[in-house]
């Protein structure tokens, strides 16, 4: 039995593209990465230099810092995340990953987390994580404004299931019914089997 729904008062959370934090949306993608398996395809999905499943994540202040995951293949020594103004050539700040961690299930993978800070409140930028191995591509993000201001998030419910062929269309759906989402909000399952790597994948 789940218990009640508290009603409070929303602080600021990240304003990033709703793209952003949804990998399993239709998104552009780069030279070099992967789209979802054709339904019904259980696939291996091994890591490599470049780094994959790069998330964003809020932090307790969302005005001045956001915190970034992401995966590579296991043994190498540089992993960092670079920030910068949309479209610039000049970083704004370098950050090294504070954690990694091994799956068991996939011991030839590490995941990384780095926390960017020091940024300025209702800004835009650009980011990136790697290393000497390689990196991901440029990814769109904004701070959250100081104050509190309403705005628009998609809230979706246990996934689980049916991710290559049911759970896109539902998520492309609610992307054309809400186009102005600040960010999208996962409660439930993401896969059915936790280590089951290729789910993930």
């Amino acid at each position: 039995m789940r218990p009640p729904i508290r009603r409070s008062r929303l602080l600021p959370l990240l304003l990033v593209p709703a793209l952003a934090l949804t990998p399993l949306a239709t998104q552009s993608v780069a030279p070099g990465e992967r789209l979802l398996a054709p339904a019904g395809a259980e696939t291996e999905d091994p890591a490599t230099g470049v780094p994959d499943r790069v998330v964003l994540n809020p932090t307790e202040d969302t005005t001045t810092s956001v915190m970034v995951t992401w995966r590579t293949a296991a043994g190498l020594d540089d992993h960092r995340a670079q920030v910068r103004l949309p479209g610039g050539s000049r970083l704004v700040g370098e950050f090294l990953s504070s954690h990694e961690e091994s799956a068991m299930s996939q011991p030839e993978a590490e995941h990384h987390s780095a926390l960017m800070d020091g940024l300025e409140p209702g800004t835009a930028y650009e980011y990136r994580v790697g290393g000497e191995a390689g990196w991901s591509r440029w990814r769109p993000m904004r701070t959250a404004d100081e104050g509190s201001e309403p705005f628009t998030f998609l809230y979706f419910g246990d996934a689980q299931n049916g991710l290559t062929d049911w759970w896109p269309p539902v998520v492309r759906r609610a992307l054309r019914g809400e186009p102005d989402a600040r960010l999208t909000l996962h409660e439930g399952d993401q896969i059915n089997e936790a280590d089951n790597d290729p789910e993930w994948g």
